[in-house]
Parts: structure tokens; C-alpha cells; sequence
């Protein structure tokens, strides 16, 4: 019988991921340094307009193709972007431990290739209770509306805990009102977890 909500992360908690491989493969096509690519996508406007659902798919890749000099169809920078993803197999086997227990959110800043890409690999949503994707909500962490679409979802809100590897989303759940533990790998959230009486 669940008696408590834990929200997970997804990027860097449950899949590691490293933008730069991608970087790499653009940086081929444009002879710009993949760590600029980098800042001009993903740390730019792009990426956070794809991530909260403001733009099209077609729309980032205009983006992009104007940043970087290119002309890349859609698809071509689709399958260029996507895979920069791994999965935790030792998180998925913790967040698996914890289902009898715990209603299991995921809270992800994450644009429909990147969530579409791992879940097709990875079967993410056979493994949480509810979903809070920023594409779908239109708002990213870590500004408070995507928080309380996660706490609307949650069954046990006033005793929920939420997870993430960045300290600026960590520190705004509390800000809000939400328990939260820094992400520092599997060993130390477990330990936090069953310290706190959620393991």
C-alpha cells in the first residue's frame, strides 16, 4: 500500500546524459567548438523554447540551422540531438524497490525528442505513477508552476520529497515548501532516503 510521494529528476538522476556527443557530431557538420554549440543550444534559447513547448520541432531546427551556418532537415538534427542519453541501472533497480510504497513522479525539464528517445529505449514511464514533462507544461525548474503541477499530482503533497541533481532546483522546491535532497549518486540518496524513513 503507497503512504508517500518521492519526485525524481530524470536527467542525470535516472539517465545520465552528456551534451557535448552530440556537440561533437554538429561540430563536424560546422567546424564551431562543440562547448559554444554547447551555450548557443543547449544552454540558449533553443533548447529552453523546445523544452517548454513553445516552439516546433521544425522551429528549433530553423534555430539551429541559423546559429550554426547549416541546413539540416528536421529528422537529420533530430537523430543528431537525441542520443546523448545512458540509464542508471542502479537508480532504475532503487526507484523499482521503492513502487510498493511510494507513488513515484517524474519531474523533467526535457523536449519531446529527448523524453521520446529514452523512453522508447529505456520504457522511463513503466516506472513512475505520473509524468510532469516542462514540454508538456510549459514551464521549466526551476520557476514554481512546475512544481505545484507535481504536488497537484501527488497523493501524499505535505510529506513529499523531491530529488535533482542541481542545487538551484533543489534549493527552489524548498523555497516552496517541498523536502528535497541533492542528487550525489545512488549510495548517497539511498543512505538519505532510509535515514528519513522513506527507504
Amino acid at each position: 500500500m503507497k503512504n508517500q510521494t518521492i519526485i525524481f529528476d530524470l536527467g542525470k538522476v535516472i539517465c545520465p546524459f552528456d551534451v557535448l556527443i552530440p556537440c561533437r557530431k554538429l561540430t563536424e557538420r560546422c567546424g564551431i567548438d562543440p562547448m559554444e554549440i554547447k551555450k548557443l543550444i543547449f544552454f540558449g534559447e533553443p533548447e529552453a523554447l523546445f523544452e517548454t513547448g513553445k516552439i516546433t520541432a521544425d522551429q528549433f531546427t530553423a534555430q539551429v540551422n541559423q546559429l550554426l551556418n547549416l541546413n539540416l532537415t528536421t529528422r537529420e538534427f533530430h537523430d543528431i540531438w537525441s542520443p546523448m542519453f545512458e540509464l542508471d541501472e542502479t537508480m532504475v533497480a532503487l526507484v523499482d524497490e521503492l513502487r510498493p510504497s511510494t507513488q513515484l513522479i517524474l519531474l523533467s525539464n526535457t523536449s519531446p525528442w529527448h523524453f521520446e528517445w529514452v523512453d522508447s529505449r529505456y520504457d522511463i514511464r513503466s516506472h513512475f505513477d505520473e509524468l510532469v514533462l516542462s514540454y508538456e507544461v510549459g514551464w521549466m525548474k526551476p520557476a514554481e508552476p512546475i512544481y505545484r503541477a507535481a504536488l497537484a499530482l501527488a497523493e501524499f503533497p505535505d510529506t513529499a520529497i523531491f530529488i535533482d541533481d542541481l542545487e538551484v532546483n533543489v534549493t527552489a522546491a524548498e523555497s516552496f515548501g517541498i523536502r528535497a535532497i541533492l542528487f550525489q549518486g545512488e549510495h548517497h540518496l539511498r543512505e538519505r532516503l532510509n535515514n528519513l524513513g522513506y527507504l
